[in-house]
């Protein structure tokens, strides 16, 4: 049997010339319960209560686009200026790409507006934020989705890798569930931010969006279920 975490690799497998039989989707899972009770303590505030809290949580490198993020949150203050950003994850790994977007930063004048924190607990934010974007422009099955999801944090994510049916379902019993989030294509800032602007702006539709994804991990992505199915597919061959 050969396994993968994506429909999207899935197709890559079939194409190479896999047997449709000999493949299996078997997902990430996420330990939901315990993840979801763990405490924000620790984790700032945000500056004004009336303030919305977007977050990006991955590695400052090529690959996750940040400046498209950057270019996002731009033309989203010209709609909302209330907004604190904090973008959360590693800024070692590409040095020169990180000192990029902290300069691209200082040019859009969003200082006051946009925090690189560096890596922090992620578990200790999740819960404070009112949307989570990635704009990565290359994917397998981000677990970032899984665990905003799990605190009802809705997401706004490129449509690469298995972000879309993280976000819109992959069964039809999943897509009936109802979007946990927007997807959008790569590279365009616009679109990012006109996605971001949609679920600040409707607090019914963000509440809706983020009683899906708990709804959708719940049913389709925990843990124990996923090591089961592992367990299950051992058995046969044992």
């Amino acid at each position: 049997m050969i396994t993968t975490i994506t429909s999207s690799n899935r197709l890559k497998q079939l194409k190479a010339g896999a047997h449709p039989e000999k493949t299996v989707l078997i997902p990430n899972g996420i330990a939901a319960d315990s993840f979801a009770s763990l405490s924000p303590e620790g984790c700032p505030k945000k500056k004004q209560p009336h303030t919305f809290r977007i977050g990006f949580m991955g590695r400052v490198v090529p690959i996750k686009d940040v400046k498209t993020f950057l270019r996002a949150i731009k033309i989203l203050q010209e709609e909302i200026s209330h907004i604190e950003v904090l973008i959360m994850g590693p800024m070692e790994e590409d040095e020169a790409y990180t000192q990029e977007c902290v300069l691209l930063t200082e040019l859009l004048g969003l200082e006051s507006v946009v925090e690189f924190l560096g890596s922090v607990p992620p578990e200790q934010y999740y819960s404070t934020l009112d949307v989570l974007v990635l704009t990565s422009i290359s994917e397998g099955q981000p677990l970032v989705i899984l665990e905003a999801g799990v605190c009802g944090v809705p997401v706004v994510a490129t449509d690469v890798g298995a972000c879309r049916e993280l976000l819109e379902g992959r069964s039809e019993e999943d897509k009936e569930i109802g979007p946990s989030g927007i997807v959008t294509a790569m590279a365009s800032p616009h679109e990012t931010a006109q996605a971001i602007l949609k679920i600040l702006k409707n607090e019914s539709f963000k509440k809706q969006l983020g009683a899906a994804a708990v709804r959708r991990i719940s049913r389709f992505y925990k843990e124990s279920d996923i090591l089961d199915q592992y367990h299950l597919l051992y058995r046969r061959y044992l």
